[in-house]
């Protein structure tokens, strides 16, 4: 048997860098850190230089799940998707094919370590509970040039059990966006509540406004990903009527 090489002292004793650092503090708090307690996490794995605290700033804008909340806080982005939903308006052809395309805010919602995991992409496998129904597994796959989640049999004889019919919306709630666990309802086109889906809508618009004028004052591109991530953080989807896709 080939014996496996032995790490070098220096390997074996290399710090983690300060992005690694405040990836492993933020992904392991279920709160959002202000910048002191984010420092102090930080230390206890990596001692701070002069430039230390600067370092961290650098480390938090790299990354995408770091996400600003309010003005003081940085909080995990699959740890705000804890009690979100949102709404899929499903179209005949999804439900035929038992798939779901998905746009940016859906994206995010199921794979929300997409940027920073995109090789193992394929390899998250999130646990849906049907509403009334079994608990399935999807995967991410493409359809059409669109990423898409693919759902099995199962989720195809839900909806036949369901009633489901063209324009009819599902309502996906993240149970745990960490763990990738997720439930899924059907809502029937008539009993949509109009009032009260136009005031999300309103409301919503008002806040991605907002987001992407602030985004803008401090630099030039604005990236959807980047409008859907401070919209979550924002608490926009944590009411139980979401807003129209």
């Amino acid at each position: 048997m080939t014996e496996r090489p032995s790490r070098s002292n220096s390997e074996t004793n290399r710090s983690p860098s300060y992005l690694e650092c405040v990836t492993r503090a933020l992904a392991s708090s279920a709160e959002p850190l202000t910048l002191d307690a984010l420092s102090a996490a930080v230390e206890r794995m990596h001692p701070l230089a002069r430039s230390g605290r600067s370092a961290i700033q650098r480390a938090v804008e790299a990354l995408y799940q770091a996400v600003p909340v309010g003005s003081a806080r940085i909080g995990w982005l699959p740890h705000l998707l804890r009690g979100n939903s949102i709404r899929h308006s499903f179209d005949a052809d999804e439900a035929r094919r038992g798939f779901i395309l998905l746009d940016e805010l859906e994206h995010a919602f199921f794979f929300p370590e997409f940027f920073q995991e995109q090789a193992h992409e394929g390899a998250r496998t999130l646990h849906i509970e049907l509403f009334g129904g079994a608990v399935i597994d999807a995967e991410a796959a493409a359809e059409h040039d669109v990423w898409a989640l693919h759902l099995d049999a199962k989720f195809r004889s839900w909806l036949d059990n369901q009633g489901v019919m063209p324009n009819d919306d599902l309502i996906i709630r993240a149970d745990d966006a960490l763990t990738g666990r997720y439930t899924v309802r059907l809502q029937p086109r008539e009993a949509r509540d109009e009032e009260a889906i136009d005031a999300r809508n309103k409301l919503l618009a008002r806040a991605a406004e907002e987001v992407a004028a602030d985004l803008l004052h401090h630099r030039t591109p604005l990236y959807t990903w980047e409008l859907v991530a401070r919209l979550i953080a924002r608490g926009v989807f944590r009411h139980p009527v979401p807003a129209d896709d």
